[in-house]
């Protein structure tokens, strides 16, 4: 929700002038921030849940350092498919979105039948 919001403060600065944009994008932000309290909790409790009690710092630790990792190499990739072309970095969002729906269906399906 709060990815759709942004997108559409995107357009109504675009479409509806600077301060109707920016009053949007504030709005955004804070919807954004809201959610971001809400889900961290809850998925830093989920990954010790799905840990086994005896390895649940090495787990929590690998759920660290995947956010880590990902915030350090994301704008450096993403420079460089932005250099490659414009469509280049459509393209592996799409192809990224894809590949974490069918995993995470998945490991959903996994965890289900077990």
């Amino acid at each position: 929700m709060a990815f759709a919001v942004s997108w559409g403060a995107t357009g109504a600065m675009v479409l509806g002038g600077a301060v109707l944009g920016i009053s949007a994008l504030v709005l955004a932000m804070a919807l954004y921030t809201g959610a971001e309290m809400v889900s961290t909790p809850a998925s830093n409790v989920l990954s010790l849940e799905l840990a086994p009690s005896h390895r649940n710092g090495h787990y929590m630790a690998t759920f660290q350092l995947t956010w880590s990792v990902g915030m350090t190499l994301t704008p450096a990739l993403f420079g460089w498919l932005l250099t490659t072309g414009p469509d280049a970095a459509w393209i592996t969002l799409v192809l990224l979105t894809v590949a974490c729906l069918v995993f995470g269906t998945g490991w959903r399906n996994r965890k289900e039948t077990k």
